[in-house]
């Protein structure tokens, strides 16, 4: 469900210490704002040729996308001059595997375009490369996204995906959220412990929103939003008792999803 007109946190009493973090949304969180007139600049990575020519496909001629550039590596040292010149509205990167190699390549980019907003999409990830790129997830400051290049088949996939990077929030996919939770540590855990429903509310609660303001972004009553709260707090690891379960659940949600550091 999109944000709508009820995307500001409101001022239940629940939600008085809860931290405000504006950036994080869950995958289904999409904002529906409409981008300007102009075209959204696209630098175009892709390591396989086929699905390059298939991305090429997708955007050229279409009036709300522009190629900038592209290469066929990111590990090509020609990235490292290109993006600070071409000013990209986003890196798009495909990778056959997301590796630490991938995170590196990341980092570089970040450090001499550091507020360029990047997409990767990965054919498979190694367990390295998902605990590299938590790491990574705590220094970035804008917008970003990482998904399953099985999930990108159309650019109606591409287009809210690059709409909420445009809006600095940060975009996984099922698959790819699956496998940054698969971890022994006890934020992922709970996580891991959560339906579907109760993710998506967790993520709004790290998020800042309140009870009726999620209500308003996930079409529920109030009644329903607060059981689904509910649930999630049943869930919880015992923490401090000056500890509000809403707090505890952002900063899990947020340690699980690289954000805070442990």
């Amino acid at each position: 469900m999109s944000p709508s007109t009820n995307n500001q946190p409101g001022n239940d009493a629940d939600s008085d210490n809860t931290p405000s973090v504006e950036r994080f949304a869950p995958v289904t969180g999409l904002s529906n704002r409409k981008k300007a007139s102009v075209s959204t600049k696209i630098y175009l990575v892709e390591d396989q040729p086929l699905l390059m020519e298939t991305y090429q496909g997708l955007f050229n001629g279409h009036p709300g996308y522009e190629i900038a550039g592209s290469a066929t590596s990111l590990n090509d040292e020609a990235l490292l001059v290109d993006i600070p010149v071409l000013n990209p509205d986003v890196l798009l990167c495909g990778v056959k595997v997301l590796g630490p190699d991938t995170v590196e390549s990341l980092r570089e980019i970040q450090e001499t375009s550091p507020g360029t907003p990047f997409m990767v999409m990965a054919g498979s990830y190694e367990a390295r490369g998902i605990r590299d790129l938590r790491e990574f997830a705590a220094e970035i400051q804008h917008g970003w996204a990482c998904v399953t290049k099985q999930s990108i088949h159309s650019l109606d996939a591409f287009a809210p995906i690059l709409e909420s990077i445009d809006d600095g929030r940060v975009t996984f996919d099922a698959t790819t959220f699956r496998e940054l939770m698969d971890s022994d540590d006890e934020a992922a855990d709970f996580l891991q412990r959560l339906s579907p429903e109760e993710v998506e509310a967790a993520g709004w609660i790290a998020q800042g929103y309140d009870n009726n303001a999620i209500g308003g972004l996930l079409n529920l009553e109030l009644s329903a939003v607060e059981r689904l709260v509910g649930g999630v707090y049943e869930k919880l690891p015992a923490g401090p008792e000056q500890v509000h379960p809403r707090v505890l659940t952002a900063t899990l949600y947020l340690e699980a999803a690289g954000y805070l550091r442990t």
